[in-house]
């Protein structure tokens, strides 16, 4: 930041003369690498001689004195100082080095020196000590620009190139009509005193339909984010063995969901295709830029703070956020929220939902989940109670598969017609994505696909599909005993309440239950 080296700008103030700051053109705040506030105090001018007889350099003397020795003002990161809107070479030739000298030695004793003692002395009706005058000039700054060059502006031409470097490259043309729009909004802004952050900037240039990306300096935080969401969506299945169906119901659901609320819950049965739907839009919005994404496996505990440090991003959550909106959809994704059952890793959760809450900054940021639905009620033990106030809920529901869809599983996998098109309608597991992929799974590992429930009640137990989510077994294996017969210290079990082939089984023998080994 020009005036602050190495800085970066955070927010500008301009004409501040009322709320009692001496130097009351531009105010801008900043935070250094090593996250300490920053702040510079300019007068602007014209143009200015540096002699004590030009008025306007003797004001900017006082102004700056007046804030140099107020309260609050720290030398070590604070400045203050002139903007000059006409180009001066003696400034850079001359001026300038003294202020260098000022920077690194308290024996800097030019006339412009001399001339500057004078009048601060006047100012301040005494005298000044040679380490009062060093110190003030440590923190003064000259800053010139050239806007108003006749010849064509370098610092125009300057930072229309700096915003291309931050422009994703197929939106670079946009750098000179954003350059257009910041001028005529400073325009607006100075004569009433107004402000802007980098966020309102952003925002407001987004409204106004032009695209903007994330500070550099979190671009590598933005970065490492996007790598472990990555890792979490490619955790997540969204085909049926090759076959990719678009739940356009739910998918639709959804999208409108988006639009006025800002906690949507994706719930379901088990094995409906909630994490595949979460990540269709999730990846959908890949195409505009970065994702962030959290799964239940993949949250690191205690708290934001400990994930971080894990991830190597800021600490600062909703710094993050605000940027991470400007590059990307502001959504926050958790596939299988009402997993995570670890206080500590609840911690996690919280403590970024709390930041998309309170920091007025995140307004834009919705949250999207997937929960089973049993677990609805048990998702408001934990989260937190205020955040959960204040963010408007949908719930959408994403259904076992219909018949237009079963059809085009029918068609992919002509062998399951015979089960998909009996009386009474197919049976459950291969209504629910997640089973039926599981199902094919093993048909891969015994040769063929069943064709008959009796094929697809024995394959389903033989090969292990009965321990897939919902319908787990634990550490038990099933056994076919006639009615009456016997077995080995066997227990009675009702079978799945939801698979109509047990059902059909138990009519037809007992399914008991032995102890593996």
């Amino acid at each position: 930041m020009r005036g602050l080296p190495g800085e970066f700008a955070t927010q500008l103030r301009t004409q501040r003369g009322a709320l009692g700051d001496p130097l009351d053109d531009v105010i801008i705040d900043g935070v250094r690498s090593d996250g300490r506030t920053t702040q510079l105090h300019l007068q602007v001018k014209n143009r200015l001689t540096f002699t004590d007889n030009d008025g306007e350099w003797i004001e900017v003397l006082r102004r700056s004195w007046n804030t140099v020795s107020g309260a609050g003002f720290d030398p070590v990161v604070h400045r203050v100082g002139v903007g000059i809107g006409t180009y001066n070479a003696r400034v850079d030739q001359h001026y300038q080095s003294v202020l260098s000298w000022a920077e690194h030695s308290p024996n800097a004793q030019q006339s412009f020196v001399s001339t500057a003692r004078t009048l601060l002395q006047a100012h301040a009706g005494r005298e000044l000590t040679d380490d009062e005058l060093w110190r003030f000039f440590k923190a003064f700054a000259i800053v010139h620009y050239d806007f108003q060059s006749v010849a064509g502006s370098r610092d125009e031409a300057n930072v229309i190139e700096r915003l291309k470097s931050l422009l994703p490259p197929e939106h670079r043309g946009q750098a000179k009509p954003i350059w257009d729009h910041l001028v005529a909004k400073a325009g607006e802004m100075i004569p009433v005193g107004g402000g802007a952050s980098r966020f309102t900037l952003a925002e407001q240039l987004a409204t106004d339909s032009f695209t903007v990306g994330a500070a550099p300096s979190f671009w590598k935080d933005i970065e490492a984010v996007q790598w472990e969401s990555r890792r979490a969506l490619d955790d997540i299945k969204s085909h049926i063995q090759g076959l990719k169906l678009h739940r356009a119901e739910a998918y639709q659901q959804v999208r409108e969901a988006l639009s006025d609320a800002r906690f949507i819950q994706i719930d379901g049965e088990p094995g409906t295709g909630k994490s595949a739907l979460l990540k269709d839009i999730a990846e959908e919005c890949t195409r505009n830029g970065p994702v962030f994404v959290l799964k239940d496996s993949r949250i690191h505990p205690k708290g934001w703070a400990a994930h971080a440090h894990i991830l190597g991003v800021s600490h600062d959550v909703a710094a993050l956020l605000r940027e991470f909106g400007c590059a990307g959809e502001p959504i926050l994704f958790i596939d299988g929220i009402d997993k995570i059952t670890d206080p500590a890793v609840q911690l996690t959760v919280n403590d970024i939902l709390k930041a998309i809450v309170n920091d007025v900054g995140l307004a834009a940021w919705r949250v999207l989940v997937t929960i089973r639905e049993q677990n609805l009620k048990h998702l408001e033990t934990w989260l937190d109670p205020d955040a959960l106030k204040q963010l408007p809920l949908r719930t959408i529901a994403v259904k076992p598969l219909y018949h237009e869809e079963l059809e085009r599983v029918a068609q992919h996998f002509p062998r399951l017609r015979p089960l998909i098109n009996q009386p009474g309608g197919p049976d459950i597991i291969l209504k629910r994505p997640f089973f039926l992929n599981a199902l094919l799974g093993l048909a891969d590992e015994a040769g063929e696909l069943p064709a008959t429930e009796v094929e697809l009640l024995r394959l389903w137990w033989e090969l292990g599909g009965g321990r897939s989510e919902g319908v787990c077994i634990g550490a038990t294996s099933p056994q076919f005993i006639a009615p009456g017969g016997r077995g080995s210290r066997t227990r009675t079990k009702r079978p799945d309440r939801y698979s109509r082939p047990f059902a059909r089984a138990t009519r037809r023998a007992e399914i008991r239950w032995r102890p593996p080994g």
